[in-house]
């Protein structure tokens, strides 16, 4: 995520900043199929107006037009999917961000994020799995 992530900026800008920057990083990548995927990411994020969805007592808010100035309390998802046809995976992954008066703060901080994270939790006894065995 950018640092432009503030009041004042509207939800349509910030798609462009990030945009930009997934575009930036695609042109680094060396693997084909990860070149691939992420070109057409870009293509995905270029042809909508927003970079996520707002989030409410609903979960999935109705919030302000793509145009209007994101504003302190605002709560927003941003979520990337990528995906790979010649590996055939696909990659979900979602900040959710408030913005704060001098900028923003993850609330989902501290959830799995690598492939290593994500890995080691989907290792590990589901509630439920530990639930029985008690």
């Amino acid at each position: 995520m950018d640092k432009s992530i503030r009041p004042g900026l509207p939800q349509r800008d910030l798609l462009k900043i990030y945009t930009s920057c997934a575009r930036d990083e695609s042109s680094k990548v060396q693997e084909f199929y990860l070149k691939a995927a992420l070109e057409h990411f870009v293509r995905e994020l270029e042809s909508h107006s927003s970079l996520g969805h707002y989030q409410d007592m609903n979960v999935i808010g109705a919030g302000p037009g793509d145009d209007e100035p994101l504003q302190a309390g605002m709560v927003f998802a941003i979520e990337p999917v990528l995906y790979s046809k010649q590996q055939n995976f696909a990659v979900f992954l979602e900040d959710v961000v408030l913005v704060t008066n001098s900028g923003y703060d993850v609330l989902s901080r501290g959830m799995p994020y690598t492939v290593e994270e994500v890995e080691t939790v989907m290792r590990q006894k589901s509630v439920i799995e530990a639930a029985d065995h008690r």
